[in-house]
């Protein structure tokens, strides 16, 4: 099993607390999505997408740590189709259609993929 550093250790409890948060900001648009969607709506958007950007940041240091397990390298992978998903945010015009986008393919593909990753990553950070 790979062994981390102490900043090894710290930046992953800080990314498994990030995809929380993020899980946080996608029910924040698909509860307050809507024709008239005050501007913070669009805010927590452009909020996940520089959160996105975070987590490629993140998944450079985590390929290199976790070199040697096939499972984390896969689900680093996976990240991928849920940026596919939510790139479709960017194809419609109308709100209903974005929170349906949001609310039936974003959300069910992000939970599911941090769900294995914190699988993969929690026994590493659990003493």
């Amino acid at each position: 099993m790979t062994q981390l550093n102490d900043s090894q250790f710290v930046m992953l409890k800080e990314y498994l607390e990030l995809l929380h948060v993020m899980s946080e900001g996608f029910d924040y648009l698909y509860s307050n999505l809507q024709e008239n969607a005050p501007p913070q709506v669009f805010d927590i958007f452009n909020d996940l997408l520089n959160a996105f950007a975070h987590l490629n940041s993140c998944h450079e240091q985590i390929a290199i740590i976790f070199v040697d397990e096939p499972s984390i390298q896969g689900e680093l992978e996976n990240c991928k189709h849920v940026i596919v998903k939510l790139s479709d945010w960017f194809n419609s015009t109308d709100n209903q259609e974005k929170k349906s986008i949001i609310g039936s393919q974003v959300i069910p593909a992000f939970e599911a993929w941090k769900y294995d990753m914190q699988v993969c990553l929690k026994p590493f950070i659990i003493h």
